[in-house]
């Protein structure tokens, strides 16, 4: 949505709209993951796009972000707290991963993979594999099968042999909509979103299983349909939008 934002014409509000209402769920569900990925997104967005008008909608969607958090956060806290402190909170918690649970029981977590890792590196051990680790807070064992590591869980359940392929099916997506993108094809703000898309859940799966979550198979499904289609379609179906919302092309 931010991509096409970023395309003149009257569409632009119809996309801010979309991308706002986008955001509600990541401000809902945040997650330091989530906005790493979208910070490594928008500039890949930079990619073939004016510095204007990238700076101008990047600009606008962080405000969109950053008003929805405070909005949220001063509705829930009757005006006590507009939620800004949360933002330095946990993105410190990156540096000192111990003032934070959930950063504190993620570093608890490797070891464990690690293990698993070593047991079966080639062939690894099965989606659904478990894990056992000590709480930072209760110090008690617990089993889970959440690894919170993306590129670990995928290395421990799949092995190398099955990472390795995986990520060789992501290269060749990302080679294929590049190819799209220097040939200039019609609707261009399609395939730079797919790939700045991409590129935001290859950031998020450092620490979320991102890729092999339901909705992350669902987009590499569409996204591998969307480059192996004509490379009119994206254009046409664009443009067809645009004609049915009445909508002006851009100069």
């Amino acid at each position: 949505m931010l991509s096409l934002s970023m395309r003149p014409g009257r569409l632009q509000t119809l996309w801010r709209v979309l991308y706002a209402l986008g955001s509600l769920v990541l401000v809902l569900n945040f997650s330091r993951g989530y906005f790493l990925g979208l910070i490594a997104g928008a500039l890949i967005l930079k990619y073939r796009h004016r510095l204007l008008p990238w700076l101008k909608e990047t600009a606008l969607a962080a405000l969109v972000l950053v008003g929805i958090l405070a909005a949220l956060n001063g509705v829930a806290s009757r005006g006590q707290s507009f939620g800004l402190e949360i933002l330095g909170f946990r993105f410190a918690s990156i540096v000192e991963p111990n003032i934070e649970t959930s950063a504190a029981t993620r570093l608890r977590l490797l070891r464990p993979i690690r293990q698993l890792i070593a047991e079966r590196p080639l062939t690894g051990h099965g989606f659904g594999a478990s894990l056992t680790y000590t709480d930072p807070v209760t110090y008690e064992s617990v089993t889970t099968r959440q690894f919170d590591w993306g590129y670990l869980e995928l290395a421990a359940e799949l092995g190398l042999i099955g990472t390795g392929w995986y990520l060789a099916l992501i290269a060749l997506i990302v080679y294929e909509i590049t190819k799209k993108i220097r040939r200039s094809v019609p609707a261009p703000d399609w395939h730079i979103g797919l790939l700045s898309a991409l590129a935001s859940l290859l950031v998020i799966t450092v620490t979320a299983p991102a890729l092999t979550h339901v909705f992350g198979i669902v987009f590499l499904a569409l996204t591998i349909a969307a480059v192996t289609k004509p490379e009119n379609l994206v254009g046409d179906a664009h443009a067809l939008s645009e004609r049915v919302l009445g909508a002006r092309r851009p100069v």
